[in-house]
Formats: C-alpha cells, structure tokens, sequence
C-alpha cells in the first residue's frame, strides 16, 4: 500500500525528475518536506501534524467484496475469527484425550499403582509402539484406543502383581502432520499436537481466504468424508460440536463460498454474510444480529446482478424462504411515513421516519444518534449535550455522504478530460506537452480521491436558532467540532509549510515571512484564505495590500497557489490543483474524524 501526504509525497510517486517537478508545481518539494514535520522547529509556532490519505496499491488483487460490487467498508462475518497472527497463535497441549484417542509414537503414559506398591511411571511410546513397564515387561499400544490401552495395562499389571492395582491416563500427546488446502492463507502440511481440532490447523494456516467458505469445511481421513465444520454455529450459536479432533495425515479442504449477500440497513450488525441451502427469514435475521428498533421488516429491498428481478420489496414477516444468488444485497429501512409507487413496479420510494448521524469531538456525549427526520444541527448539538468548554464552534466541520458522492465522480471525470486533452494535444504536436508519467501522476491522484463531503455551517449562528444556517439533517451526516485552535496554518508554494501561533497584530505577510517566503512558482496575486469553518476569503488588490483589513483569524489557513501559466498546456491544471488542495485543507481540518 503506499501513501500522498500532505506535506509529504512518498517516493513512490515521486522518483524521476520530471515528477518532482510536477509535485512542486502542485506545492509540495519533496527534497525539503519528504521527511516530515517532525523534526523541524521554527520556535515560534507549532509544527503541522502529517495527515495521511491510503491509497489502493494497483498490484492489489481485486478481493470478493469488489467482484461481487459489495460496499467496501464491510467486512465478511467471521472474518475477525483469524485477525491473529499466526506467530502469535499457540494450540495448548492440556486438552482432556477422548476415549477413542489413538495412542502412538510420542504419546506419553501415566501409569499409577497402588495397594501393595505405590509408584508412579511415566513412560513415552517407542518406535516399536510400545512401553516398557516396570517388573511387567513390553506392552505394545500402537493403533489401541486409549480406553483398550487402558484396559490392557490394567489386566497386565493385575496378573503379574500380586495385590497391585494401575491407573492409566495419557500425559503429553504425540505430534500428528495434517494437510489443509484450498481457500486458506498458507496452505500446506503442518504439524500439531494431537488433540487440535480443525478450527486450530485454520489458525495455523492464517485464515480463510476472501473466495474461501466458512460454511462446508470438510475433513477428509483415507480419502473418506469424516467431518464438516459450520464456523457460524459456532460464531453464532456456541456451538463447537462439529470441530472434531484430527488425527495424523487427515486432509482439511477450504472450498469456495457459493451464496454471498450484503445486509446493510436497520441490522445490529451489518456484513456480508454467506448463505447455505434452506436458510430463511429468520435465519438471515440472526445472522444480521437481530433488527434495529424501528426496523421495517416487510419492506426490505432487493438488488441483484443475477436476477432476472434486480430490484424487488420483500417480506420478512412470514418468516418465509428466499433464493438468494450470490452477491445479491437487501437493505433494511427503517420504518417508513409514507410509500410511494412508481410506475406500478416494484420500487419503493422510501421516506424514513428515523436518520442516523454521529457527532464527534468537543462536545459531552460524543457518538451516533437515531433522530427523526426533520431535525436539525441544533437539536442533534443538543441531543449530544452541548459542547464543552474546549470547543471551537467556528471550526466546526460538517460533512453529508452524497456530497462526497459527488466529489469523488466529478474528480473521475476530470481525469478522463486530462487524458482526452493529452491524446488531442499529441495529435497536435502542441508544445508544452505533459509527460507520460506526469500524466499518470495526475489521474492517479484524481481517480483514488474519495471526496470528502464536506458542507460549510455557520454553527454558532445555527446554535443561536436562525433557520437560514440550522442545516436538516440527513442520513449518514457527521459532525466534528473540534478544539479551540490558536494556529494560522500556511499551506501551498512556500518554502516552509507549517503552522504557527495565531498573532491579532500579524497580518498575512507576517505569516508568510515566517515560512520563509513565498516560491517563484507562487501566483501571488491569488492568494487566498480557508476560514476555519471552510469558507474561502480573497484579498482584493493583492495580499501585500490588504493586511490591513484582518481578514485572518485562529484556526484560518492560508493558501499560496501555483501560478497556472506554468501548465497553460492544460486547460483544466487549475480544476486539478484545487481538488488537491482542497483535499488537503479538508482532511487537516477533520483529522480528527
């Protein structure tokens, strides 16, 4: 996986020439920042936390959750069951042995007398398959059961010692070579203590694959079906009945899970789950963890890429049974106000009578809250208690998932126009032209930006009750109100980026002095200023000539764009620049999210 950081451009994307030139036309220079911010201290304001965005390694295979077109913030259910390393992972060896455990070479036995002798042997099974027991002689146990081993030593020992009695119990347990193939991490040949079960050689083997099943893990002993483990009765019921002991050279084969479906909605726990024959309402149910309060149960809606009905409203009142395909997803709402029908089909138009949003930071009771549509910023701050003492209401940040939506699809389109304008300027032979690799740079950086769906309050004029500013709430909104910062952060073509203490006498040029100056590919006559709640304040005339009218406050950051008429052989280098910079300031602001 590797990283874009604000402040830092990994050298992965940065290796040649020209793309460190590109980078510094973007307002990033790699040979002075790529070390971080660290180590650097101005002693006058405090340095600019490195903030991170993941991007996806293109080498990265695609996964089933991508293949099937599944949300990608969900996980499969069960898949935390081998979140471990398997370095950390250790089978204990003090299991109780079964009656029916086959005694063999290594496997240690506790032999106890008492009446006329009291005296205690333990004695390990030779290559031979047997123990040599004291004034009894050789006793061969290889392949006995460990109830007939039992028996056997008792009768010996009874016939050739007058008035002595045995006891006999199993002590360390032999080691057993136990082959596991298909959808496993690391499939192979491992070797165990003989009394791990098949859910143990799992773990060794690192896990279940994405494409691997959960549901029809067979055990196969001389070729024969000996066993099947179910991980969801054990997941969801306790129920470990199925995980058998293994014995040596048994074969655990993994196959591939053939029904998958997405349940997202009014669910307890939402995933993708996987289903087996029979399964039906109430089962799928309980896989979801039960239904959220308020859950519509006989309204849920059904997508599918196989169906011939790709979209459908069904009814899990009745308990009834469904054939599901794999990847197919349903959705529970919450219940619904009102329906409208379209077209007499099947799709409903849903108005939900309950949202869900979060509200994080600085305020006493920080978390999701379940309100009623309708409701506002306001009563979601009250709801959430108010905020602290700490808290920068100015700052707040406010973000709605459709708007990063659209973000995201408007940054794709842009690199598809970079790459039309880059084709028709070869075509051209116009000059100026892009490097390959300049190119790739830019729609890569385009292409994985997610958005970040942030949408500009006034908080405090909201809080003091004016409807203009007091945001409706909508489904999956999210508010963050931060701490008081006391910081002016100055960002973009200077030679130094970072923040530094708010000063009420210092005006932009003061800042900017501070991070060393601005560079010679800075189009000073842009400058501009992102407030602290998001809005965005020009300087008219030039900054060197507006410092006089304040306009900078705490939490405010300052941005030192790219003169455009470095890149004029692409028209929309401007529209690339500011998503990235955007992008930037955004995610510095919500870093706390």
């Amino acid at each position: 996986m590797n990283f874009f950081s604000i402040g830092i451009v990994s050298d992965t994307l940065a290796q040649t020439r020209d793309q460190k030139e590109l980078a510094q036309s973007l307002g990033f220079d790699i040979d002075d920042l790529k070390g971080g911010f660290e180590d650097k201290e101005t002693g006058i304001g405090r340095e600019m936390e490195d903030f991170t965005i993941e991007l996806p390694d293109k080498k990265d295979k695609e996964d089933l959750r991508t293949y099937l077109g599944f949300r990608g913030d969900l996980s499969r259910f069960g898949e935390e069951l081998f979140s471990s390393e398997r370095g950390e992972f250790k089978i204990a060896d003090d299991a109780q042995a079964p009656d029916d455990y086959l005694l063999g070479l290594g496997d240690q036995i506790i032999i106890q007398y008492y009446g006329a002798e009291s005296v205690s042997y333990t004695i390990e099974i030779d290559r031979n398959g047997s123990i040599l027991l004291p004034k009894v002689g050789p006793i061969n146990l290889n392949g006995l059961k460990l109830y007939e081993a039992q028996e056997l030593i008792r009768n010996r020992v009874n016939s050739q010692l007058v008035g002595v009695n045995a006891t006999v119990t199993i002590g360390k347990t032999k080691f057993i070579n136990i082959f596991i193939a298909g959808n496993v991490e690391a499939p192979g040949v491992y070797s165990m203590p003989a009394l791990s079960r098949v859910t143990h050689a799992l773990y060794l083997a690192g896990g279940i694959t994405e494409l691997g099943t959960y549901r029809n893990i067979q055990v196969k002993r001389g070729g024969k079906l000996v066993g099947k483990v179910d991980l969801y009765d054990f997941l969801i019921n306790g129920d470990n009945s199925s995980d058998i002991n293994l014995r040596s050279n048994d074969v655990i084969l993994v196959g591939e899970s053939n029904k998958n479906l997405q349940i997202t909605g009014a669910v307890k726990r939402p995933g993708i789950f996987e289903l087996k024959g029979g399964d039906d309402a109430k089962a799928i149910i309980s896989y979801a963890g039960g239904m959220a309060p308020g859950a519509d149960i006989e309204a849920v809606i059904y997508s599918s890429l196989i169906s011939d009905s790709p979209n459908k409203i069904l009814n899990f009142s009745q308990n009834e049974k469904f054939s599901f395909f794999d990847g197919d997803a349903i959705h529970f709402n919450f219940k619904a106000t009102s329906y409208t029908k379209v077209n007499k089909s099947n799709y409903v138009m849903n108005k939900a009578s309950a949202i869900r949003v979060n509200i994080q930071g600085e305020v006493n009771y920080p978390g999701t809250y379940l309100m009623a549509a309708g409701e506002r910023i306001s009563d979601l701050m009250a709801r959430a208690g108010g905020p602290t003492e700490a808290s920068f209401l100015h700052g707040a940040v406010f973000t709605r998932e459709k708007v990063r939506q659209r973000e995201a699809f408007r940054a794709r389109e842009l690199a598809e126009e970079v790459r039309r304008q880059v084709v028709s300027s070869s075509q051209t032979q116009s000059t100026n032209q892009l490097d390959v690799e300049d190119v790739e740079f830019i729609t890569e950086q385009l292409e994985t930006y997610s958005g970040i769906g942030r949408v500009i309050i006034d908080l405090p004029r909201a809080l003091a009750g004016r409807n203009d500013a007091n945001l409706v709430l909508s489904d999956g909104d999210a508010l963050y109100i931060p701490e008081r910062s006391n910081t002016i952060t100055v960002f973009g073509e200077v030679r130094r980026q970072s923040s530094y203490v708010y000063n009420s006498q210092f005006e932009i040029e003061d800042y900017l002095t501070l991070a060393a100056g601005i560079t010679q590919l800075a189009d000073e006559d842009n400058i501009y200023i992102v407030k602290a709640n998001g809005n965005v304040a020009q300087p008219k005339g030039g900054w060197f000539r507006y410092g006089s009218d304040k306009l900078l406050s705490e939490g405010d950051t300052i941005i030192v764009p790219v003169d455009y008429d470095y890149r004029q052989s692409l028209p929309f280098w401007r529209d690339v620049i500011s998503i990235v910079y955007q992008g930037a300031v955004a995610i510095a602001a919500i870093s706390g999210l």
